[in-house]
């Protein structure tokens, strides 16, 4: 798989080349760079001209690149001197560029799958009114057809009626379910989250609360995090609910961490 873009750590790379020469490491960086644009392992039988070096001097320093664990050789025979690199089949690979090539085809199969899921789930909701609106506003003509008349005079059967709209339609049953759109669906409350508010000194925004609140669960527990709310709660008895700041700014700030009676600093006396 070729990718466009992999993470790239200094330091990583200066501890991983230490022990090379000036030729060695540029050589090096230029296979790292062919492999990330092939997307896998590199043939070795016209690898010299792949990466526009001269055939004599790029085999020297491969075989040395090899001699140090720096590249892998996948080959079927062994080689005996430098050159012979080229002549026998095999391919030429690095260990960390198949873990970062690997690594970058996961986060693309798992991209490609949310993107299909939300694709569909947009589909289902869109199809919905368009399904709703053909099935309550279509109504079939009313008109029927006259008979028709023999050749060469009028028909004595009787016309048929035709019948008018009703002017007063059935109402429509709103006792029915009927499907929501995101929009008006109702926010699925994560786990411990009416506690924290319902405890919380001051309820405000609560909807920043919950998405705040769900961000929060990754560092600390819904029992620990409702503690020390209720903790909170309780410095907080009888003082001006103003200064009290919103639920989702507690939350955001990880002020559940704070020591007990600790108060901001206030950015008007800078005490």
């Amino acid at each position: 798989m070729k990718v466009r873009r992999i993470d790239f750590s200094p330091d990583e790379w200066i501890a991983g080349c230490q022990g090379l020469s000036e030729e060695e490491e540029g050589v090096y960086v230029r296979l790292v760079a062919r492999i990330y644009s092939r997307g896998g392992p590199l043939q070795l039988h016209n690898l010299a001209d792949y990466c526009g070096s001269d055939p004599r001097r790029f085999w020297r320093i491969v075989n040395q690149l090899w001699q140090k664990g720096k590249v892998q050789i996948r080959h079927d025979v062994e080689p005996t001197s430098p050159q012979d690199l080229a002549k026998i089949g095999g391919t030429l690979a690095i260990h960390r560029c198949e873990v970062e090539l690997k690594s970058a085809q996961d986060r693309s199969e798992i991209g490609a799958n949310l993107a299909r899921k939300r694709w569909k789930n947009n589909n289902i909701v869109d199809a919905v009114p368009h399904i709703r609106a053909r099935s309550t506003n279509h109504q079939p003509s009313t008109i029927k057809n006259p008979p028709i008349a023999p050749q060469g005079g009028q028909s004595d059967a009787p016309a048929e009626e035709v019948s008018s709209p009703n002017p007063n339609p059935p109402a429509e049953n709103l006792s029915e379910p009927r499907m929501l759109g995101k929009q008006q669906r109702n926010p699925v409350e994560p786990e411990g989250f009416s506690e924290v508010w319902a405890a919380y000194p001051r309820h405000v925004g609560k909807g920043s609360a919950r998405t705040a609140y769900r961000k929060a669960l990754r560092k600390i527990g819904p029992k620990d995090l409702l503690a020390a709310v209720q903790r909170y709660a309780s410095e907080r008895r009888g003082q001006d609910q103003q200064f009290t700041p919103h639920p989702a700014t507690w939350l955001n700030q990880e002020r559940w961490a704070d020591e007990a009676g600790y108060r901001p600093r206030s950015k008007m006396n800078g005490v």
